[in-house]
């Protein structure tokens, strides 16, 4: 049975995962919702602080989303702090959020009844599996989830299946082997104890680019890790980039990140942290 509780301008929606029938699937999202209510309390912290790299992000994204998409509904699969929700929402789009995480759905609950917003975000409770199936969306964007994804092929087919017809979907690649990684361990050995969690965290750096590590097995972590790969994934679907962004989480280095010319965007997609990346729904026949 679904709750709700309704903020001044958004809405807070908790729904059951009653549906599930797989007790595989069910050990997952208890791992997963245990990892997002726990250490990551950390990144909560961090990714809501004005100017951090994850504000920054959910602005360029919300500017590549007005570029290709000038009107429609949006869902943001694993929102956070709705971030990007809520800029996609003072531009009018009706815009859906859901998120694992119950402390940051709430926050973004919370700041969408700061603002007079043209358009009143949604958030949920939940993954994707909480979304109604037989809705379309025009858009929908997964930033920053893939890393903690076990099976990333089946779930780039399940956000397709609720992409409208010539709709856009947005994902993000998290890269270990990026100049990140590198500043990341730097500052993580300037800080040195002799503690199992230090040698955790200096191991998670290594092997997935991201502190936590996530809760994915080690041998899905690098499955789909470079562009090419999702792009031959996403070809297979019957869809086309249309767009891509490369990021570095180092600020001096993303200024003008839409801009670079081709060597830059080159040296910057060999060495970025995050890289953005769009397809279009229908641009090129699905492939066997």
């Amino acid at each position: 049975m679904a709750s709700a509780v309704v903020a001044e301008r958004g809405e807070l929606t908790e729904l059951n995962n009653s549906g599930r029938t797989s007790q595989e699937d069910q050990t997952a999202t208890a791992a997963a919702r245990t990892f997002w209510s726990g250490p990551i309390s950390r990144f909560v912290s961090e990714s809501t602080d004005a100017g951090s790299f994850y504000q920054r992000r959910a602005a360029l994204v919300a500017d590549l989303i007005a570029k290709h998409v000038p009107t429609g509904k949006v869902l943001d699969v694993g929102c956070g702090s709705g971030d990007l929700v809520l800029h996609l929402a003072r531009r009018s789009y009706p815009a859906h959020g859901v998120d694992l995480s119950r402390e940051q759905i709430a926050r973004a609950v919370t700041a969408a009844g700061m603002e007079a917003l043209p358009a009143v975000p949604t958030f949920t409770v939940g993954d994707l599996e909480t979304v109604d199936a037989s809705k379309q969306f025009d858009a929908i964007c997964a930033i920053g989830v893939l890393p903690y994804i076990q099976e990333q092929p089946a779930f780039l087919n399940a956000l397709l299946e609720r992409v409208s017809a010539r709709g856009v979907l947005v994902v993000s690649l998290t890269r270990a082997r990026s100049l990140f990684t590198l500043v990341a361990l730097w500052r993580h050995c300037l800080n040195f104890t002799p503690t199992r969690a230090w040698l955790r965290i200096a191991g998670n750096l290594a092997r997935t680019g991201i502190w936590s590590g996530g809760f994915v097995e080690r041998r899905n972590a690098a499955r789909l890790t470079s562009a090419a790969r999702l792009d031959a994934v996403m070809a297979r679907r019957g869809t086309r980039r249309i767009d891509a962004l490369a990021l570095h989480n180092l600020a001096f280095l993303d200024r003008g990140a839409p801009r670079r010319n081709s060597l830059g965007g080159w040296l910057s997609g060999q060495f970025a942290w995050c890289i953005i990346l769009a397809y279009r729904r229908g641009d090129q026949n699905t492939c066997a």
